[in-house]
């Protein structure tokens, strides 16, 4: 099954590679070629949801693409899209034998295709519960439950969001270390991380000395996901053996420009293990092909030398420094400013 899906891809005139990869996989244009890096360690599950989740934003334009005239057509991209739902539906029912019981909210969620294709996979889904189970009304064919464990045995693990012992939801970066999404209810904890490591975390950014409590927190998650529902922001913190241990963000996001400034900051005790480089990296990874940005910039304190250390480990330009651009304590400071272009990262992951 996966070769014929492999097989139909490559004839759009979209390159195909498995390769070892930190992700499920992510796409972009190499040499005027559109190319999708799939992760060859996947499942054929997983392998078949990543092509086809990567495949829809190709077909759809959500991004840059390179693909033949052929493919600019409204009913030769709405078809192959199809075809591709069609493909990975039958791969998922063979995995976990759909029933007229199946939440398809949940299947439309953990595929995480552009939202107008949510309909075509309602249709596709409908057709193979009514060929199955012999049901001609496609009204009857799904019960919707409230609790997603109903669903839970078949979300797909291309996000490969998890629970955690806290009932946190993950995305993992690595065996041990995740991002996680942020909840009111992680406040506490987060506080009293960024209390027990006020100097370290202090000397460079300013929001530790307005930390008073947990509800500073809170208020800073409210600003947040203000700014995700805009899409001006996104906040992620950063979790190690279910422990949380930072946060990374991105911010002042541009999706005219397409472009994003990196934040982050690491409790002390886990400084200096290449536990935040491997974060950034994936965040990159997730800004490039996931949110389809094209630039991402990092400032950094001249003085904070591991911020400065992430940047150019994760392939950052240095650009230059901004003098006497803020003041901290009473005293002026320089900022080190870098960025990242998606055709440099996309070249420097084909080159691994």
């Amino acid at each position: 099954m996966i070769k014929k899906i492999t097989r139909h891809i490559k004839d759009m005139g979209i390159e195909v590679r498995y390769v070892a990869l930190d992700s499920n996989g992510f796409f972009g244009c190499f040499n005027s070629k559109p190319i999708i890096m799939i992760n060859a360690q996947l499942d054929v599950i997983t392998t078949a949801v990543t092509l086809l989740h990567e495949v829809a934003h190709f077909l759809n334009g959500d991004y840059d693409k390179a693909i033949s005239n052929r493919l600019q057509n409204n009913n030769m991209e709405y078809e192959a899209n199809r075809f591709m739902i069609q493909k990975v539906l039958f791969l998922l029912d063979q995995e976990h034998d759909f029933t007229p019981h199946t939440n398809y909210y949940q299947i439309i969620h953990s595929l995480a295709l552009p939202s107008h294709l949510n309909t075509v996979v309602y249709d596709e889904l409908a057709k193979l519960i009514q060929d199955k189970y012999g049901i001609d009304d496609d009204k009857a064919t799904y019960q919707y439950y409230q609790s997603a464990q109903e669903s839970a045995n078949y979300i797909s693990s291309y996000r490969k969001v998890v629970p955690m012992t806290k009932n946190y939801f993950k995305m993992p970066i690595d065996d041990r270390l995740s991002f996680l999404f942020p909840e009111f209810r992680m406040a506490k904890e987060l506080y009293t991380l960024i209390d027990s490591d006020r100097a370290h975390i202090g000397e460079f950014l300013d929001f530790v000395e307005v930390s008073k409590d947990h509800t500073s927190q809170e208020a800073y998650f409210k600003l947040k996901l203000s700014g995700m529902a805009n899409q001006t922001d996104a906040l992620y913190v950063l979790a190690l053996d279910d422990k949380l241990i930072g946060c990374v963000d991105l911010h002042g996001m541009d999706l005219l420009a397409n472009k994003a400034e990196i934040g982050y900051w690491l409790h002390s005790s886990y400084a200096n293990q290449g536990f935040m480089s491997k974060a950034i990296h994936q965040l990159c990874t997730y800004a490039f092909h996931n949110l389809g940005l094209n630039r991402l910039a990092i400032v950094a304190d001249v003085a904070n030398t591991a911020s400065n250390q992430v940047a150019l480990k994760n392939g950052f330009t240095f650009v230059g420094t901004e003098k006497e651009v803020a003041i901290k304590s009473g005293n002026y400071r320089d900022h080190n400013h870098y960025y990242l272009l998606k055709r440099d990262f996309m070249a420097t992951t084909l080159d691994k």
